[in-house]
């Protein structure tokens, strides 16, 4: 089941997720007295705590698959803020400095990956995090191991290098784990950008 799920989340553990889920949304739905800053903690405890756990391992998985873990999303933020059920969210969302799911999926892999790169990570990881030696520039690039396979693709140590290649100089080269979160947090440089082609520069096959 594991290396199931590792390679591809299937339709059962997605309604399991989303059943889990919707469960506790609906207990915070009842605490109407809350103010919308309090709902934000009491569903970032229950809710999100669920959609955030190894997230990492959804990158690149297929669309429906999103889709349905960003409609629990989409769910939450309509109870936070009173919405009604055909309201977009997405504004809203913005709203609330939320991350959409997609994008807490690439923050999950960045994280780990600077975390790799400052020696907080275990060596397990860290190792599997290298900079390309053909690299001159002052915030070197990693070495993106491309594979022949959509299962290859999704490895820690090809989409790593992928999105991190694609980051700013200036938050690559961030001082601090704290800083680094805040300037990926302000910065619009999870979607689309770090998906672009210029992170399959200094690259090779596996």
């Amino acid at each position: 089941m594991g290396l199931h799920k590792l390679i591809q989340p299937n339709e059962m553990e997605i309604e399991g997720l989303m059943r889990r889920v919707t469960e506790q949304i609906l207990m915070t739905a009842v605490y109407t007295v809350l103010t919308v800053k309090q709902m934000q903690q009491l569903v970032q405890a229950l809710v999100f705590s669920n959609l955030d756990y190894c997230n990492a391992l959804y990158y690149g998985t297929n669309s429906s698959c999103i889709k349905q873990l960003q409609s629990i999303q989409n769910r939450t933020c309509a109870t936070v803020l009173s919405l009604k059920r055909r309201e977009p969210k997405s504004e809203h969302i913005m709203k609330l400095h939320w991350l959409k799911v997609e994008e807490c999926i690439k923050f999950k892999i960045l994280l780990i990956t600077y975390k790799a790169i400052c020696g907080l990570a275990p060596d397990y990881i860290s190792e599997l995090v290298r900079y390309s030696p053909s690299s001159g520039s002052r915030t070197p690039s990693l070495q993106l191991l491309l594979s022949k396979t959509v299962f290859g693709d999704r490895a820690f140590v090809s989409c790593s290098a992928k999105l991190w290649n694609n980051l700013p100089s200036y938050i690559k080269t961030a001082s601090s784990l704290n800083s680094f979160k805040s300037e990926i947090n302000a910065q619009d440089t999870l979607v689309p950008k770090v998906a672009s082609d210029q992170g399959l520069k200094n690259c090779k096959y596996i």
